[in-house]
């Protein structure tokens, strides 16, 4: 454990445990996508991955433009070198984005972890998260079927009212 000298106001000096900084991180961590409708598309949502060392980079599955689907969320690697990177190489940080398309209705959730490969070997995790909800019912007005106009036309002959079938001519567009 490496500890970090401290100089109180007194003159006595303590040795603490130095507060460990993150050799790899996601920004933003998290992403809930709400409600989405069945078959429709919520996102896309970009993450940053920024490593302090060597990060590990499999659970994008694969390298730049390579998408991924999993428990109906689509993650696409937009520029992050596979299977891992540097921070001292040139490329310092990458990006991936998520979306959700829900295929029924429902919670959904997903996580994936970036782990360092050198020590302090640390991790970060992105933990998606959104619902599937249902399309909204048609909504109908006049509750009935249009008739086309002038199809039946009534008549009066000679003092009688006669029905009178006319044919209906549909009107061109």
């Amino acid at each position: 454990m490496r500890r970090v000298a401290i100089a109180l106001s007194c003159g006595l000096v303590c040795l603490l445990p130095a507060a460990s900084a993150r050799a790899v991180s996601v920004d933003p961590p998290s992403s809930d996508f709400g409600s989405v409708t069945v078959g429709a598309t919520g996102g896309p949502v970009s993450f940053t991955l920024t490593p302090q060392g060597m990060v590990d980079t499999q659970p994008l599955q694969g390298g730049p433009g390579t998408t991924f689907v999993a428990y109906d969320f689509a993650i696409h690697n937009v520029d992050c070198p596979y299977p891992g990177f540097s921070a001292s190489g040139m490329q310092s940080t990458c990006q991936f984005t998520a979306s959700l398309t829900p295929t029924g209705i429902g919670p959904r959730s997903f996580g994936m972890t970036f782990g360092d490969t050198v020590p302090p070997m640390s991790s970060a995790t992105v933990n998606l998260a959104g619902t599937g909800a249902a399309a909204p019912a048609p909504t109908t007005t006049g509750g009935g079927t249009a008739k086309p106009k002038n199809c039946k036309k009534k008549r009066k002959k000679h003092g009688r009212t006669a029905t009178v079938a006319k044919r209906c001519k549909k009107k061109r567009s």
